[in-house]
């Protein structure tokens, strides 16, 4: 049986990507097609299974294309990829439009695990939830340089894939540079 390597993915909301724009703002196209191309990359080299929290925003947009991509690879025949969706609080999409409400609901309802951190919100629940997140796991992916769950993977020797131009200077990792 094939090992099992796990990416967790983090990332700004939509509020905070800062351009108060549509999804299809050509800052966020981009963001989009560089998630693509990396969550490609990290499956190509021996990325199994992924864990996110379905934030509106880069890890919405993370989970969609996973489960896209898991049932690409299973039609065509490919190694299985996993999506474990993690709920940070009862009621995390509270505040978001229908739509987006029913595109995290999708998500949820196609993961292939869904898990619960916490029935209520408080201060913490976010960091804590990455930080769990990120014990579990062996790489993350995020589209921000400077955040707790950056700096929390740094200093437990996660390797980190940046998406998009916000970092620019960081060499992207794959499994096969730091696991043996």
């Amino acid at each position: 049986m094939k090992k099992k390597v796990i990416c967790t993915v983090t990332g700004r909301s939509f509020s905070e990507i800062g351009n108060g724009r549509t999804e299809i703002f050509s800052e966020n196209a981009d963001i989009i097609l560089s998630l693509r191309e990396k969550i490609d990359k990290l499956v190509r080299s021996g990325i199994t299974d992924f864990i996110c929290h379905a934030e509106y925003g880069f890890p919405l947009w993370c989970a969609e294309y996973i489960i896209e991509l898991r049932d690409i690879r299973e039609e065509l025949g490919l190694s299985p990829i996993r999506l474990c969706a993690v709920r940070v609080h009862e009621g995390q999409q509270s505040g978001w439009s229908r739509d987006i409400q029913c595109r995290y609901f999708n998500v949820l309802d196609d993961a292939d695990v869904v898990k619960c951190f916490s029935d209520s919100r408080d201060a913490d629940s976010h960091s804590k939830c990455e930080k769990l997140m990120i014990d579990c796991c062996h790489f993350i992916m995020t589209d921000v340089c400077d955040s707790f769950a950056v700096q929390y993977a740094q200093i437990n020797a996660k390797p980190i894939v940046f998406c998009g131009d916000v970092c620019q200077s960081v060499k992207f990792r794959t499994p096969s540079d730091s696991l043996s």
